[in-house]
């Protein structure tokens, strides 16, 4: 025990059953860290029952565990490799169907060096790099690590067991019978051992080679049927003591043994059973993190090609797939093409390479036609399986309909080089996962179309504001000589072409006049319009005298409500400083909002004022008129819009004066506001710095 440490791990009354048989009862055990604890006892002790419960691989019947203080659930096996709890078992129940590359780092944490490790994407390079640099850290003989792990020595198998336990530096390896099939690695295999200690992690070592136990352990704990039955300090005992505890208990043991006998077959079946279901739970779990894999990329990648490809690499670097493929039903829903592809076979195919006739040819076209999955553990039993060139070793096939609703996107085609490469439970689990893929196409499709729609939307509005601004300039033209040649003939007071202008005509060429200023007035707006949505407005950018710019509307604005009942004042000081912008559209924009006040002010009184305000200088024009609702506020400044069609039709105008003078102001590096009440007036603002 380390007088300096609390336990890394407490184990409290642990027991496990298998059936009648009591393979653990009431053991307690303290892990502390920098330590190697030996476990020792005769066939049948509880050993490996209890290394499986400290790896997550069972739940024990009772008791429980604490690590670092505080209470946790182990099982299953990842929430103890969450803890960093790894284990090397004596029988190598790894999945034969991946490769050494994906079983080494299947539920890691992938390597902080991946750049891509958070798309769920494997950067092969860099796993390739940091699963070498373990073998050779471990001192380990390397060998090619993208073969099947059924073409493996049994030594070789348990090199890539080690190296998938201790390649992110676990702080409890769990080890039983580490010497078996790796003899010659004996020194490297300790000297793991002494590093993990050194580096204050912890040891639990299973070996019936008491040598190995005394060479290595700081403490040793003997079970015997199930019970903890001694404790000893390594350096406080001998190998002769160890052995008299575990002959002792063997003799106290006979007779219930005899009786637990009539039971073994009993036990060997559950304990295949539970294998079993042990290879099924880690089977789920990485089609589990597979499916959790492509929400991400569903979730962030909208290019569907993209997409595509990126899930094809995902499923094939999970489950090791002979061939993984994606194929879409074209436009005409007549064929199945194929988009994307993974495959270990050395012709891989190409995009749009394959085209399969939907119903008519092979699985995928039958899938494509039903929307049903399809699945052929024989390819050659099955007579729908069309082989294809390209993949010549396929022996199991399962195919998936993409689906949204009743509509069929495509397929998922999965293809083995084994007999039997798929279970029917596989089914479900996988179908979830292409569902999830073919929402992923569906929402990248549906971007497509809305970035391809608003593209067109921004040229449309473009070729707009272009025509307007050209009709815009050629009515302006015949327009400036009617209104030119109305004023000519008002001007002419006695007599035009020889005769006397009747009084009456005066009074019908002065509505031409001004009906005509009006419209020029609502073109040139028109025309600003146009030019700033087209960015053909040039600003004039310089030092602007703005008290020059608020007298000058103020004038022009004093003589357009001449006769009017309304006060027009002024508040703003003759030392206001100078601003940036352009003179000619501060004036416009000034003028627009006089104008506005005063259209819509029938008596009290109109004020233009400025005010200098935290490096700025802003401008206000106050009104006493009717006030906008707040409704209306939040589209005062859209174009086109006066507020309601009551409004609209009483005051009249285009609603483009407000508009333009907010674009006016924003482009000079401003900003414009309204504060109102209704009943009592408005407040129309802008500051320019």
């Amino acid at each position: 025990m380390n007088a300096f440490h609390p336990p890394f791990l407490q184990a409290v009354r642990l027991s496990k059953r298998y059936g009648g048989v009591e393979a653990l009862r009431d053991v307690d055990l303290d892990i502390f860290p920098g330590e190697v604890i030996g476990i020792v006892g005769d066939t049948n002790s509880g050993k490996s029952t209890l290394l499986r419960l400290i790896s997550g691989g069972l739940s024990p019947d009772s008791g429980y565990f604490f690590v670092d203080g505080r209470r946790v659930r182990l099982s299953p096996s990842y929430r103890a490799a969450r803890f960093g709890i790894k284990v090397v078992h004596q029988d190598i129940n790894i999945a034969e169907y991946m490769t050494p590359l994906s079983y080494i780092f299947a539920g890691q944490r992938i390597p902080c060096r991946s750049p891509l490790r958070w798309l769920g994407w494997w950067d092969r390079e860099k796993l390739d790099e940091e699963a070498c640099a373990e073998f050779e850290r471990l001192g380990f003989d390397l060998f090619p690590l993208d073969c099947p792990l059924h073409d493996l020595t049994t030594a070789q198998r348990r090199m890539v067991a080690f190296v998938h336990a201790t390649i992110n530096s676990p702080r409890l390896l769990l080890l039983d019978e580490p010497m078996n099939a790796l003899e010659s690695y004996k020194a490297r295999i300790v000297n793991l051992m002494l590093d993990i200690r050194a580096r204050q992690g912890s040891v639990l070592l299973v070996s019936q080679n008491l040598d190995d136990i005394f060479e290595v352990a700081d403490r040793i704990v003997v079970l015997s049927a199930g019970q903890k039955i001694a404790e000893r300090c390594t350096a406080d005992t001998s190998k002769e003591e160890i052995v008299r505890l575990i002959l002792g208990s063997v003799e106290d043991r006979l007779t219930p043994a005899v009786w637990a006998l009539s039971n073994y077959f009993e036990v060997r079946r559950q304990a295949e059973e539970l294998d079993r279901l042990n290879k099924t739970l880690e089977r789920r779990a990485i089609q589990l993190q597979a499916h959790a894999e492509v929400a991400q990329s569903a979730t962030s990648i909208l290019d569907r090609d993209e997409l595509l490809i990126q899930t094809v690499q995902i499923i094939q670097q999970r489950f090791g797939y002979y061939h993984t493929g994606i194929f879409l039903v074209d436009a005409t829903g007549d064929y199945a093409v194929l988009k994307s592809s993974a495959s270990r076979s050395r012709h891989q195919p190409a995009a749009d390479e394959i085209r399969l006739r939907v119903g008519v040819e092979g699985m995928i076209g039958w899938c494509a036609a039903t929307g049903k999955s399809r699945l052929a553990n024989d390819v050659s039993q099955d007579a729908l399986f069309k082989p294809e060139s390209t993949l010549p070793d396929a022996r199991s096939e399962l195919v998936l309909p993409l689906r949204i609703g009743n509509r069929v996107l495509g397929v998922l085609d999965l293809q083995s080089d084994q007999l039997n490469a798929f279970s029917d439970d596989d089914v479900p689990v996988l179908q979830s996962l292409a569902d999830q893929l073919a929402i992923a196409i569906r929402n990248a499709d549906l971007f497509e179309a809305a970035q391809i729609a608003r593209q067109q939307a921004d040229e449309a509005n473009l070729s707009k504001s272009i025509f307007l601004s050209n009709m815009s300039h050629e009515l302006r033209t015949p327009l400036s000589a009617v209104i030119g040649l109305t004023q000519a003939m008002l001007n002419s007071t006695t007599r035009f072409y020889q005769q006397p202008i009747p009084a009456e005509y005066r009074h019908d060429l002065e509505t031409i006049r001004k009906s005509g200023e009006h419209l020029l007035a609502l073109i040139n707006d028109i025309l600003d319009l146009s030019q700033i949505e087209a960015g053909e407005l040039k600003l004039n950018l310089t030092v602007v005298n703005l008290v020059s710019v608020l007298d000058d509307a103020f004038h022009t604005i004093e003589g357009l409500m001449h006769g009017r009942t309304i006060e027009l004042r002024r508040d703003y000081a003759a030392d206001l400083p100078m601003v940036w912008g352009d003179n000619v559209r501060l004036r416009q924009v000034v003028l627009n909002l006089l104008s506005n006040a005063a259209k819509f002010t029938e008596r009290g009184s109109i004020t233009l004022s400025a005010v200098v305000q935290g490096g700025e200088v802003v401008v206000s024009v106050t009104d006493t008129g009717p006030g906008i609702p707040e409704h209306m506020r939040v589209i005062i400044f859209d174009r086109f819009r006066q507020g309601d069609l009551a409004t609209s039709k009483k005051y009249g105008g285009t609603g483009l004066g407000l508009s333009i003078s907010q674009q006016l102001v924003e482009l000079q590096g401003g900003r414009i506001w309204v504060e109102s009440e209704v009943g009592v007036g408005s407040v129309f603002r802008f500051c320019i710095p």
